[in-house]
């Protein structure tokens, strides 16, 4: 008898793991070599055991059609020829779906695969873009910053050269001063004393 959905399944078993597949793998290898060997008993149990880990594996399925087939083709000799036959088109079937499940499952892993490639690949141009940009504006920054300090700079240079043109431009006119007024103290100081010497030789 064909394993049964359950008509009131609220929701689908979640699908087995990468260990599980291997063991699923395994158990299926194993019910097909029985059922070849005609060991009809121990397929049953392997197939058990891959209706415990996923209920509705079609693979199983369909090993467990050949089975029971072979299993009636021996209560029913009269249609044991029918069985074998209807057992190899199964088996080519099973076979068939195997390798076309490992050419899709080959097929999604290399197109994810290249799409993973391109994506990181994008992402990691976008990130050097970023990068580029950045010290774009840091040496912009670090440009301006350093044009800003010079003109700062030549401008106080120029109001220091300013500053001290007129300093030195006070002292200067402050020492001609003092030497003039000191030159004039000195003349008036002659000029008394040759007056008072002329009125002394006078008669």
């Amino acid at each position: 008898m064909l394993f049964k959905k359950t008509q009131n399944i609220r929701q689908a078993p979640p699908p087995p793991v990468e260990g599980s597949r291997q063991e699923i793998a395994a158990h299926l290898r194993m019910a097909d070599k029985y059922i070849r060997d005609g060991n009809l008993p121990d397929a049953k149990m392997e197939l058990d055991a891959v209706r415990a880990i996923e209920p509705n594996n079609v693979y199983a399925l369909a090993l467990e059609e050949r089975r029971q087939a072979l299993e009636k083709a021996k209560n029913e000799p009269e249609v044991a020829a029918e069985a074998a036959a209807a057992q190899a088109v199964e088996a080519k079937v099973a076979e068939k779906a195997a390798i076309d499940e490992q050419a899709i499952r080959a097929e999604i892993e290399q197109r994810l695969e290249a799409e993973y490639n391109k994506k990181f690949t994008e992402e990691i141009r976008k990130a050097e873009q970023r990068i580029a940009e950045a010290l774009k504006k840091e040496r912009e920054w670090q440009e301006a910053e350093r044009a800003s300090l010079i003109a700062n700079l030549e401008k106080d240079k120029e109001k220091f050269r300013r500053d001290l043109e007129k300093q030195s431009k006070d002292m200067f006119e402050l020492e001609v001063a003092k030497m003039e007024a000191s030159y004039r103290q000195q003349l008036a100081a002659e000029r008394k004393k040759a007056e008072e010497e002329t009125r002394a030789e006078s008669p």
